[in-house]
């Protein structure tokens, strides 16, 4: 996830949804993973390790405010040079939250019903997404 992408990179995402009170979201790539030297850093904002022209550095600071502070969640990183990064964002699900109660207007207009089942959905770059319990 820096300036120099690992060539044929792939990237995957998994909602965990096996927690009563966290939603928990890993976005992970196989790429070149983050250099030691900048990640205290990949959170600032106007930080990038694009050329010039190439990118504003604010995707993870906005990120990260509407994670952190809009919605009290938590937004990690875990990494390995040569391997790739896996970036962990955990929500709070709030009952009494707007999102819990459009969800459920969802529901009912579909006419789908909610289990409390754990379920997963794994998102791969170039496939569909694919739910699993």
């Amino acid at each position: 996830m820096t300036g120099s992408h690992a060539p044929h990179a792939r990237h995957s995402i998994l909602v965990v949804d096996d927690d009563p009170v966290i939603v928990r979201i890993d976005i992970a790539d196989t790429g070149a993973g983050i250099p030691e030297a900048i990640r205290d850093r990949v959170f600032e904002p106007f930080f990038t390790t694009k050329e010039v022209g190439k990118g504003t550095g604010q995707g993870l600071a906005i990120a990260r405010s509407v994670v952190v502070t809009k919605h009290g969640g938590f937004l990690d990183f875990e990494t390995e040079l040569g391997r790739g990064t896996t970036f962990t964002i955990r929500l709070p699900i709030d009952s009494q939250g707007a999102g819990a109660a459009e969800g459920r207007r969802s529901s009912a207009a579909t006419g789908s019903s909610c289990d409390n089942a754990p379920k997963t959905l794994l998102r791969q770059s170039g496939g569909p997404a694919r739910a699993h319990r």
